[in-house]
């Protein structure tokens, strides 16, 4: 017993290796949710969902087929905001996001534009699927482990 107290203690001084896995699994949910053109629970909430996001309005549609990037899937059009996410792993932390400026506002939802007319949708897509968090506290259980 002892000899695991020990071998426990040293692995929760660093838990960096399981934060790299957790940060790893959050970011492939977060790509799906991107794909599939949302899987959220609420505007409000990290959790995901069966939500879908509000489609494209019909002067987006019109201003991508312009700049010949339509038909297209929301959130995807250059693809940098999917290459953006990324991940900040410390010892006891893991922190998931974009660096993009538009990202925000993909993400909550606001005013944008010239003079701040413009409505775009609230489309979270920074969520994590159930299952996805299970897979995170079975990495957690797992490097306590030892496995």
């Amino acid at each position: 017993m002892k000899a695991l107290f020990a071998r426990l203690q040293k692995k929760l001084g660093d838990m960096s290796p399981v934060m790299e896995e957790i940060g790893d699994i959050g970011i492939s949910s977060i790509e799906k949710n991107i794909e599939a053109g949302g899987r959220y629970s609420s505007p409000e909430s990290w959790r995901g969902g069966g939500k879908k996001w509000k489609p494209l309005a019909p002067a987006t549609i019109k201003a991508r087929s312009k700049r010949g990037t339509w038909p297209g899937k929301i959130l995807q059009e250059s693809g940098e905001l999917m290459a953006s996410i990324s991940k900040a792993v410390t010892n006891d932390s893991v922190r998931i996001g974009s660096n993009k400026v538009q990202a925000a506002i993909m993400q909550f939802g606001g005013k944008a534009g010239r003079g701040r007319k413009v409505t775009i949708p609230a489309r979270p897509y920074l969520v994590f699927q159930p299952e996805d968090i299970e897979e995170m506290k079975h990495a957690v259980e797992d490097y306590l482990v030892g496995k």
